[in-house]
């Protein structure tokens, strides 16, 4: 419940003497989504048997000996609504690997059963002497399967957003009806058996193929009694983990030799803000090639977008001091320092850009416009400089321009042109802070979430 739905014009300008929030919400008027979680029935089986004897070699030397068989089933769930990856299943587009719904011509569990789980039992306990012994043993020890990550992508769940607005943006729903049509499952939360779920997306997922995780661990000790009543022991515990599960593994793992591949794939994970694998593989290529100067680029620019603002800002710094001819290392060090409201160091990094670009009198109309007109002036010249062919004003810094100048209709007028046009830089407007004053807007928030791709 926001001003918007009760102010004079709900999609223009926000106008701090029009609408009201609570008034919104006592006529009813708001925002509404239905939020559809469906539960799930898991199930797995376990099965287990060992054997165990003590051998008594000698008076001096006795053995612990034995084996442990043990196995789980793959998860399974009662209404076979579980996914897997299959590697070999035809998706009809030339490229094999699709995810598989279990049930149906599918095996009803997300993991083949391991029949060979075997973890042998080995200790010893050697007298010395009369007053000093040695012990010693070793096992395997399989993982639960409940200790692995064992979340899947399925179509199940699903939100439905009531629309909320009649043809001239009066409400048209209200608190105690906000889905006057009902509720529709949507058409694309059905089990799809064709190999098409969610090609071209990601997808949190499991292979079904793969062996168990297990830990390896032993451990010596040397005991020495002490006279009649005490002892003293030293003991060496080790342990080791063999294919242990981990939260998050990209299994498109790129050639680390391939530093493009590396880069381009820190660009895909930023858009999409999931920036801790983004740095991840920023590093690696910055690992390849320390002096790459498009890797510091991006890496700068994720830096800033994640909402580390100083340390983006710092890096891109270093950046354009390491290689001061990279052109778009200064264009994002100037969107850094206007974040930081630097628009002494923004309008001068635009213009060293442009230089770089051959457009020496833009640059000189930059440094001008800053020179004469301070802040407003810098932001009105990236406006004048930004009217496209077409005749439209467009562009990343032009909206932003005009969100910082207060004209907000305008600002939302740039970035409707640029998601129609479909540019791939408005998934920035979620991290700009020019847009702050408009995050309650609706079609502001309508932006966002087109722009905002899944996880």
């Amino acid at each position: 419940f926001n001003q918007f739905y009760t102010s004079n014009d709900q999609i223009g300008t926000a106008r701090p003497e029009q609408g009201l929030g609570l008034a919104s919400f006592l006529l009813g008027f708001g925002s509404f989504t239905y939020e559809k979680v469906e539960p799930l029935s898991a199930f797995q089986h376990y099965m287990g048997s060992y054997f165990q004897d003590d051998w008594k070699v000698s008076s001096r030397l006795t053995l612990n000996l034995g084996i442990r068989w043990e196995t789980e089933t793959g998860t399974g769930e009662a209404h076979d609504r579980l996914t897997y990856f299959d590697p070999n299943a035809d998706t009809g587009t030339g490229y094999r690997g699709a995810l598989a719904f279990v049930g149906g011509k599918n095996p009803r569990s997300i993991r083949k059963t391991n029949w060979r789980n075997f973890g042998p039992r080995l200790g010893f306990a050697y007298r010395v002497t009369n007053k000093t012994a040695i012990r010693g043993g070793y096992g395997i020890f399989y993982l639960p399967i409940g200790l692995e990550t064992a979340i899947v992508t399925t179509p199940f769940n699903y939100n439905v957003n009531a629309d909320v607005f009649n043809a001239d943006y009066s409400p048209k729903t209200t608190l105690s009806n906000p889905f006057p049509g009902g509720i529709v499952r949507p058409s694309t939360t059905n089990r799809i058996d064709d190999g098409s779920f969610r090609i071209g997306n990601n997808a949190n997922l499991v292979l079904r193929d793969q062996p168990n995780s297990y830990v390896q661990q032993w451990n010596v000790s040397v005991g020495q009694q002490i006279g009649r009543t005490s002892s003293i022991d030293a003991t060496y515990f080790g342990s080791r983990g063999v294919r242990l599960p981990t939260n998050s593994l990209e299994l498109n793992q790129i050639d680390p030799k391939n530093l493009e591949l590396h880069r381009w794939n820190g660009q895909r994970l930023m858009m999409l803000g999931r920036f801790d694998e983004a740095f991840a593989s920023y590093k690696r290529a910055l690992e390849i090639d320390p002096n790459s100067s498009p890797v510091h680029f991006i890496y700068g620019s994720c830096l800033i977008a994640s909402g580390q603002l100083d340390k983006g800002v710092e890096y891109l710094e270093n950046a354009v001091k390491a290689d001061p001819s990279f052109v778009w290392t200064h264009s994002q060090l100037s969107f850094g320092y206007r974040f930081k409201n630097n628009y002494a160091g923004a309008a001068e990094e635009r213009a060293k850009s442009q230089e770089l670009l051959g457009e020496s009198e833009n640059a000189k109309l930059t440094r001008e416009s800053f020179a004469k007109g301070g802040r407003d002036g810098y932001l009105r010249e990236m406006i004048r400089q930004g009217v496209n062919p077409d005749g439209v004003t467009g562009g990343m810094r032009t909206a932003s321009a005009y969100a910082l100048l207060g004209e907000y209709e305008k600002a939302l007028a740039v970035l409707e042109h640029g998601a129609k046009k479909g540019e791939f830089w408005l998934f920035q407007i979620k991290y700009d802070p020019a847009y702050e004053p408009l995050r309650g807007n609706p079609r502001f928030q309508a932006l966002v979430k087109q722009f905002d791709p899944p996880q």
